[in-house]
């Protein structure tokens, strides 16, 4: 190990543990969020108002979303690389994580940019391979990172959407064929499920109760989603509340629909996991056990060898 990469990694700590004790100087500590458990509130018969529910802040709030809002107004110059448009549309099919906008997202990439810049400075020194084109390979790794977390969180906010559909459908048909209105079956059901699905059918209701008409709040679930089963139960929903068809007969049939749906899905899953599983162990298993009986013969060999020369070495 070479003198310069020591300095380098020394350095690269010294930096990084000055900027967390400037942070944690300029933070307003941990009381804030003790106080959010505390007792108050007290009234005169003795009881106490209930505590508040609040999780307390996690690191990317507190140390990540903090550099993401100082360096965003700082890199403008990375909106020429983005399609803003586009990327304020993956962020809502992602359901804003984090609750993350544009600029703060575009801050993130900054960060995630300048982390993985400080990695590839320390490959450089430490002379392994890639030589004087890691910081620049560790850079452009740094900026299109966010951009992989931010499609896994669409990629894992639709599938859960997708699969958590047939159940809220066939809970909204049983409850529209007991009598309950559509709107309030919507509001009873949304409080006994979590999700990103229950999500949206809480908002959908928000914004119905604020006087915007059903079919625009229906085609706002399926702009802010890439479910087509989602988008399809919106548009049935469309429709049958122009025809006047009746609700609880369209969902029974979505579910079933949906549910045939997600069993080929399934199918199609297991039909691509043997081709896979056949890779890996040709690529890898095969090779490997053949190297290992390899060195067990080698090994037996040399054994064998050193025993016949130590007794034929033997005085007679």
């Amino acid at each position: 190990m070479s003198v310069a990469f020591v300095v380098a990694v020394l350095a690269f700590g010294c930096v990084m543990c000055a900027a967390l004790a400037w942070q944690a100087l300029t933070d307003k500590g941990i009381q804030p969020y003790l106080e959010q458990y505390s007792q108050s509130g007290g009234r005169s018969d003795g009881t106490t108002a209930r505590r508040r529910k609040t999780a307390p802040p996690s690191f990317f709030e507190r140390r990540l979303r903090p550099w993401a809002i100082a360096l965003a107004p700082r890199v403008g110059f990375l909106r020429d690389f983005v399609n803003e448009a586009e990327l304020d549309q993956k962020l809502t099919y992602a359901g804003r994580p984090l609750g993350l906008d544009m600029e703060q997202f575009l801050g993130l990439k900054a960060v995630s940019a300048l982390c993985f810049l400080g990695l590839g400075v320390l490959w450089w020194y430490a002379e392994i391979c890639l030589g004087a084109l890691a910081p620049v390979v560790f850079l452009v790794a740094g900026f299109l990172y966010p951009d992989l977390w931010l499609k896994r969180k669409i990629d894992e906010r639709q599938t859960a959407i997708t699969l958590a559909l047939p159940d809220l459908m066939d809970l909204l048909s049983v409850c529209v064929q007991a009598g309950m209105g559509f709107d309030l079956a919507l509001e009873h059901i949304s409080r006994h499920m979590e999700g990103p699905l229950s999500d949206e059918v809480a908002r959908f209701l928000h914004e119905t109760r604020m006087g915007q008409p059903r079919g625009a709040a229906l085609e706002g679930i399926a702009r802010r989603n890439l479910s087509p089963d989602l988008r399809a139960f919106v548009g049935a929903l469309i429709q049958a509340d122009e025809l006047g068809v009746p609700i609880a007969d369209t969902l029974h049939a979505q579910a079933e629909e949906m549910r045939t749906r997600r069993s080929q899905r399934a199918r199609e899953v297991a039909a691509k996991a043997g081709p896979q599983i056949s890779l890996v162990t040709v690529v890898i298993a095969a090779p490997s056990a053949v190297l290992l009986l390899g060195a067990m013969l080698v090994m037996y060999l040399m054994r064998s060898q050193g025993a016949s020369a130590f007794f034929h070495n033997l005085p007679k």
